[in-house]
């Protein structure tokens, strides 16, 4: 598990790691999914 405040504040950093491990940079499209989560009910009961 990641720590999302983490990824919002050094994105940069973020892939540089997944970088290190072979892995793509990702923290784009973790930031994009995070801000359209944020509005949805936790619950998933919007209304």
């Amino acid at each position: 598990m990641h720590d999302i405040r983490f990824i919002r504040e050094n994105p940069a950093a973020f892939d540089a790691s997944l970088s290190r491990r072979g892995l793509a940079p990702m923290a784009a499209s973790l930031l994009a999914l995070d801000e359209g989560a944020a509005g949805e009910d936790p619950g998933g009961r919007n209304g």
